[in-house]
């Protein structure tokens, strides 16, 4: 069973997206920020590294592209699907997707975000 984690500040959103993943056979940690993920990346030992994190693109407290490099830095291998409402050619122009694995725009059915996890992880 693979570790899914989620960093998506729409409390609506995270609960409903961690529901369909955990029944989807995910175990999944949701967050809404992403300095609260990095310090429980970093500090809890305990915790086990996801294989793959979902990101919201305009978490608050740390923007994406900072998140991400910090995170590739110490987990180069950790899969990244970085989720927005804005057009993926508008983001591209923020971050570099070279070290994302995927884009999904929203609105999406949390359902296509299961199956998409599943590819990336597949490689």
């Amino acid at each position: 069973m693979a570790t899914i984690l989620i960093i998506e500040d729409d409390l609506q959103v995270l609960t409903t997206l961690s529901e369909v993943l955990s029944s989807s056979g995910f175990s999944v940690r949701g967050l809404s920020s992403a300095i609260m993920a990095l310090e429980e990346l970093n500090i809890d030992t305990s915790v086990s590294i996801p294989e793959c994190v979902v990101l919201d693109y305009s978490i608050h407290g740390l923007d994406a592209v900072q998140f991400i490099s910090r995170l590739k830095s110490k987990f180069p291998n950790i899969k990244i699907i970085l989720s927005s409402g804005y057009p993926e050619h508008t983001v591209k122009n923020e971050i570099s997707f070279d070290q994302v694995d995927y884009f999904i725009s929203k609105p999406f059915r949390p359902s296509d975000l299961a199956r998409r996890i599943d590819r990336v992880l597949m490689g």
